[in-house]
């Protein structure tokens, strides 16, 4: 089982039964089937734990009380209409194609970034010499994503200094 780059929470609200169904349709086969919300639109390997738990905690968990609620046909609140706005941005940009495109668009970016995070964990580091290891250790992630073409975070940063 891969990392999910749709989320099985959405997915479940287009699914059959007990949520554990969904059609799909494969652009490339042309063909459709059913299968379970746990087989489709994933891929191992796709994040690192910390974006996968990431996105789990801070996009998704919060979102999906909001879902929850427009399925029920119920009044979402202004904090809430934001919380689903972050969530449908960040789907836009985790899925495959988006991450192929965030990484056309935004190479220059994604480098500026890159040296703006490395400045500040160099001062992190420089004020409190105990967080040296850590901060070495995400200067590395840092380096390892630029040279993978972001494809192991995508669009997605988890704050740099949550361990």
């Amino acid at each position: 089982m891969g990392d999910h780059y749709v989320p099985q929470y959405y997915l479940k609200g287009f699914s059959e039964g007990l949520g554990e169904t969904i059609w799909v349709y494969d652009k490339k086969s042309k063909r459709r089937f059913s299968t379970q919300v746990k087989n489709i639109a994933n891929e191992t390997a796709f994040y690192s734990p910390e974006v996968e738990q990431y996105l789990a905690n801070m996009v998704e968990g919060p979102a999906n009380a909001v879902l929850g609620k427009i399925h029920q046909r119920e009044w979402i609140t202004e904090g809430e209409k934001e919380l689903l706005a972050e969530y449908m941005a960040a789907m836009i940009k985790r899925v495959p194609r988006g991450k192929q495109l965030v990484k056309q668009l935004a190479p220059d970016t994604a480098q500026k970034l890159s040296d703006k995070i490395t400045m500040e964990l160099v001062a992190i580091a420089t004020q409190d010499p105990s967080k040296a290891e850590l901060v070495e250790r995400r200067r590395s992630e840092i380096q390892k994503i630029l040279d993978i073409g972001i494809h192991g975070w995508g669009a997605f940063a988890p704050p740099m200094l949550s361990s």
